[in-house]
């Protein structure tokens, strides 16, 4: 009898390239790429701790048109978070299929988000 060795289809996504914080103004976005599964059915999932400080949306980027005769998904899904009000949340991200109940996500990740008052250009009496 021999060992067979099976190999899912699945890789956990590289999440190296994610800050573990952010610091915006009031106002101010900022776009992050997340690494997609989306052929394999999988999607983020981002969700604050206090949604009256950060507003989160994901979309995926436009697929790659080159390829014919196949679906095309994008290599990334676009987080954007906007700073609402000063103050401190989480920003809990998770891959997972969304038909799925009870299963573990693939990929998860947390940001820090601080978001301040805009700074002023330039203060009484100087420059």
């Amino acid at each position: 009898m021999t060992a067979e060795t099976v190999t899912l289809d699945i890789a956990v996504p590289d999440l190296t390239g994610l800050p573990d914080a952010i610091s915006l103004e009031m106002g101010e976005e900022q776009t992050l790429l997340l690494p997609s599964r989306a052929q394999a059915g999988y999607v983020w999932e981002a969700e604050a701790d206090d949604e009256a400080v950060v507003q989160l949306s994901t979309k995926f980027e436009g697929a790659d048109d080159a390829v014919v005769g196949a679906r095309a998904f994008s290599e990334n899904e676009r987080l954007t978070l906007r700073g609402l009000a000063e103050g401190r949340t989480t920003v809990r991200l998770v891959q997972r299929r969304t038909w799925e109940e009870g299963v573990k996500p693939i990929s998860a990740h947390t940001i820090a988000v601080n978001v301040a008052r805009p700074t002023e250009a330039t203060q009484r009496g100087g420059m």
